[in-house]
């Protein structure tokens, strides 16, 4: 139960670290003052976390469903088991937060002024940008 507890306290550092404390840099200062490669970092780390946090927690579930439910084959699980689904865990919350990197981009919004925003094309060929 430890090694669930400690990747969910990971997951939640990821969330303070990568999603809450860059949103609270943003806010204050109005614009996003990184490059291109930030940009990128931190639009993949806001999603992460919250993936993360998900993942970890229904690995968790499925661990203590298979202890409570089935207690004498519970015994059978090893540790192995429970790291292939953190494992699964980590490399799901990866994918998952790919799409991040290829929507948002580091782009002039005013002459001199530059945000990191979505942008994707509507289907009359043009370009929308959301700041999020």
């Amino acid at each position: 139960m430890y090694f669930f507890i400690l990747h969910l306290s990971i997951a939640d550092l990821i969330v303070a670290f990568f999603s809450v404390l860059p949103q609270l840099a943003w806010e204050v200062t109005y614009r996003f003052h990184g490059g291109f490669v930030l940009c990128k970092l931190v639009k993949y780390g806001q999603t992460l976390g919250p993936y993360l946090s998900s993942y970890v927690l229904m690995a968790t579930a499925i661990d203590r469903h298979q202890a409570i439910c089935y207690p004498l084959t519970y015994c059978s699980w090893t540790s192995r088991r429970s790291k292939f689904m953190m494992y699964v865990a980590w490399i799901a919350s990866l994918l998952c937060c790919i799409p991040q990197v290829i929507i948002f981009s580091f782009q002039e919004v005013e002459p001199k002024v530059y945000d990191c925003w979505a942008t994707f094309d509507h289907e009359w060929g043009e370009q929308a940008y959301v700041v999020w």
